[in-house]
């Protein structure tokens, strides 16, 4: 991996990003990310998506897509317990659904929740409000979850971390709009699930100029 200085990282994911996103949109085709009916099953999303996996995720949120928005508002903390019992941390997460509900009901019009307001509830980071404000508000921003770390940095070959979060997100918003942000996050989310993944399968992979792959591929034609 390269160490480079921020401005040259930036240069890097400003004159390629696009032209990454073209590849990833022609290996697996729109992904119309979020799968949810309305911004408030969004947020729910994002929320219960924290370290579990999406399928127990969707199960989940058909419950409470049977309920109107101001019910749901309206739920106790136990009662969103027992909603979302058989998920893991459900405790800690109805404790952080309580809280962005109660912030919604003080701000009492959902679409005033902005970036910041959101960062200052509990159990909400920078990746969870980049995820609600670009899946439910449309907003332009992206969340750096670990696959985009993970596979920006096998693609370019930079030592990217958590430490550069704002780095991405900043260039990347730059770069592209607000679909294509979407996008692009879920492409990067489906290729890291499919390929790219702790152990990636570079062998597999349909990705072009992919630093990573090719080094992998040349390593593995060397070994013969």
């Amino acid at each position: 991996m390269k160490q480079l200085n921020p401005t040259e990282e930036e240069a890097i994911l400003e004159n390629h990003s696009r032209i990454l996103l073209k590849n990833l949109l022609e290996v697996y085709g729109f992904q119309y990310w979020w799968p949810a009916e309305s911004p408030l099953l969004v947020i729910i999303g994002a929320i219960l998506t924290q370290n579990s996996k999406w399928d127990i995720v969707e199960n989940i949120i058909t419950k409470f897509s049977n309920l109107t928005d101001t019910e749901i508002l309206s739920l106790k903390e136990m009662e969103l317990q027992k909603i979302i019992k058989g998920i893991s941390y459900f405790r800690m997460k109805s404790r952080y659904l309580y809280e962005v509900f109660k912030a919604f009901k003080e701000i009492e019009i959902i679409g005033e929740i902005d970036r910041d307001s959101l960062l200052k509830v509990k159990g909400i980071g920078k990746e969870t409000a980049d995820s609600i404000m670009l899946y439910a508000f449309n907003e332009k921003t992206i969340p750096i979850d670990m696959y985009t770390l993970r596979f920006l940095g096998r693609y370019f070959s930079l030592s990217f971390s958590k430490k550069d979060y704002e780095l991405i997100r900043k260039t990347l918003i730059k770069t592209m709009n607000t679909l294509e942000l979407k996008e692009f996050h879920a492409l990067i989310v489906e290729h890291s699930k499919q390929v790219c993944k702790k152990e990636p399968l570079c062998q597999e992979c349909k990705i072009i100029n992919c630093n990573y792959r090719t080094i992998s591929l040349q390593n593995s034609t060397a070994s013969y």
